[in-house]
Parts: C-alpha cells; sequence; structure tokens
C-alpha cells in the first residue's frame, strides 16, 4: 500500500505542473483540479484504504488523459495545413520511397541465377 501511496503522490505532483487553466478547457481543467484536490486529500489521510487510495489514483489518471488544449489558447499549439505540410514532405517520401525500391529490387532480383549442370 506503500508503492500506491508513493505513486499517487509522485502523479499529483506531475499532474499539478498541467494546472494552467489559460491553456485547458473550462471542463477539463475543472475536473483535473478536481482531481488533484482528491488525491491530495486522500494523501493527507494517513488512514485512508486502498479503495480510495486506488480511487483517486483512477481519477487522476482519467483526468489527465482528458485533458484538451483550448483553441484560442495563446499557448496553443499551432495546427499547420495537412496539404502545405504534405506539400512540403513530399520529395522525402518519394525520395525514401525510391532508395527503399532500389534496395528491395536489388535484394529480389539482384541475385545470380545458379548455373545449371550441363545436360549430356
Amino acid at each position: 500500500m506503500e508503492t500506491l501511496r508513493e505513486d499517487l503522490r509522485e502523479l499529483t505532483d506531475a499532474a499539478s505542473v498541467l494546472l494552467d487553466d489559460r491553456l485547458y478547457t473550462f471542463e477539463s481543467y475543472r475536473s483535473l483540479v478536481q482531481a488533484v484536490a482528491y488525491a491530495k486529500v486522500a494523501l493527507a489521510n494517513g488512514d485512508a484504504e486502498e479503495e480510495t487510495l486506488r480511487g483517486a489514483y483512477t481519477g487522476l489518471c482519467e483526468a489527465v488523459d482528458a485533458m484538451e488544449v483550448r483553441a484560442d489558447s495563446p499557448e496553443a499549439p499551432h495546427k499547420k495545413n495537412e496539404k502545405d505540410l504534405l506539400r512540403k514532405s513530399l520529395p522525402f517520401l518519394l525520395g525514401g520511397a525510391a532508395v527503399g525500391g532500389l534496395w528491395l529490387g536489388k535484394k529480389l532480383f539482384g541475385r545470380k541465377k545458379p548455373k545449371r549442370p550441363e545436360e549430356k
């Protein structure tokens, strides 16, 4: 049970770093705040049962997984246009396919055929 308590403490500390209401949607931020608060209360209770600690751990994992970045956030990662990204990467994709094709062709068809014994 001590390892569960320690894992919950580490996860709570790590999840606390995500607490920035400017980055995440209100619902996902609120869920994370509630999960972190519940985990801290469970950790503070020295007599907490294993079921309580497991519930806090599971709730915190689910809240972290459900975090959603706000679309209007200034810190949100910029979304690239997929067509532009594909257009820029196309030469690399074609070059890789050509090299791979040459290598595969050499492996498949580059072997010399064994000589057949001559019939008399």
